[in-house]
């Protein structure tokens, strides 16, 4: 396998180039996100569908066969929508931040209409020097202790 920007010889498993830098499956991670997203709606519309008709078949069960009190069957579809919602919530959530990554990415892709920053326009007269500060005394190295304490002891041998 080949880089496709510079050329260099790649192993399979590597996700970008060890010598520009360059992407190599580009491809294949977009396709994993369509594939993504599509396996989400269709969970969506699955749960959808035979949540909906668990709710209304075990009422319809409960009341004919069971013989139980409307309350009872009531809060029964009532747990059972609020399992059901919930489990929606959370495929919906996935899905909105699957669409979302690729939305950034395409807008990271694309370039600004406009600059992010625009220096503002001074006249030249209008410029001045900063006034440097002249350093009182001056200022001692760090090195200068150690290499005095380093010749002292050379001495003392």
């Amino acid at each position: 396998m080949y880089c496709s920007s510079c050329g260099t010889a790649l192993s399979p498993e590597l996700s970008f180039c060890n010598r520009c830098g360059a992407q190599i499956r580009k491809e294949r991670s977009e396709d994993q996100e369509r594939s993504l997203a599509s396996a989400l709606v269709t969970a969506v519309v699955l749960v959808a569908i035979f949540g909906l008709s668990l709710i209304v078949g075990g009422a319809i069960a409960l009341h004919a066969a069971a013989q139980l009190h409307e309350g009872i069957i009531g809060s029964y579809m009532a747990i059972s929508f609020l399992i059901v919602g919930s489990v929606e919530i959370m495929l919906m959530r996935q899905l909105s931040s699957v669409l979302g990554i690729e939305r950034r990415r395409k807008q990271l892709e694309q370039p600004p209409q406009q600059p992010l920053f625009q220096p503002a326009v001074v006249p030249a007269n209008e410029l001045r020097m900063a006034h440097l500060r002249a350093a009182s005394e001056p200022i001692t190295s760090v090195t200068e202790n150690t290499t005095r304490t380093l010749q002292s002891s050379f001495h003392e041998r």
